[in-house]
């Protein structure tokens, strides 16, 4: 078991991300001992797996016991991956108008639909329920927060290094979610931040219309 989850760790080490439906993750989520050795292989060197219920994908991070003291302060994610300011900005933007719409048509189609449910009654969530995929137009991302997020080829910079990362993927001059932006990303933390930050300039440009 021990050469299997290490077989496991050095894939997504070398691959960086790896899709629920792989048979060593399916493993990694429905064996619990595998699981146990799994974790304990990590936590020696500081790390853990990345596993969200809502992505399609897991991968590998800093533990967080581990983060705080390697990088030392909560700049670390934008100085460990190269990102300056406009890119993390960029980031921010383009996960929130990926990520949020995603997890509203995840959460309406679990309200619609019966859990999946092993035969004890548990729920269990191997595979993320797959959506349609969301996407953004490049040329349309880049007209609206060009005032924002810097000059016109800036942001194309920006959504370069996204993507080179594996935060984004680009097709057809479409914007498409890559499979670290709904992992390296904590939802719990930063949804309720962007949905306030939302809510306030909506509330500000009311009373501005107003007065």
């Amino acid at each position: 078991m021990n050469a299997e989850a290490q077989l496991l760790i050095a894939r997504l080490l070398t691959q960086r991300s790896l899709p629920r439906s792989d048979t060593g993750v399916k493993r990694a989520l429905v064996d619990e001992a595998f699981r146990d050795v799994l974790d304990a292989q990590l936590l020696a060197c500081g790390m853990q797996l990345l596993d969200n219920p809502q992505a399609q994908h897991v991968a590998l991070g800093l533990h967080s016991k581990t983060a705080s003291r390697v990088f030392g302060d909560e700049h670390w994610c934008g100085e460990s991956l190269g990102l300056d300011k406009h890119a993390a900005a960029t980031l921010v933007v383009v996960w929130a108008l990926l990520i949020l719409p995603k997890r509203e048509r995840q959460a309406r189609l679990a309200r619609a639909s019966p859990q999946d449910k092993d035969l004890f009654g548990v729920q269990t969530q191997i595979i993320a329920p797959v959506v349609e995929p969301e996407s953004l137009g490049t040329d349309a991302f880049v007209a609206d927060y060009r005032a924002s997020l810097g000059a016109a080829t800036s942001i194309k910079q920006s959504l370069g290094v996204l993507a080179r990362l594996g935060f984004i993927e680009q097709r057809n001059k479409r914007l498409y979610e890559g499979p670290l932006l709904d992992l390296a990303m904590d939802y719990a933390t930063l949804a309720p931040r962007v949905l306030d930050a939302s809510l306030q300039q909506v509330l500000q440009s009311k009373t501005v219309s107003e007065a």
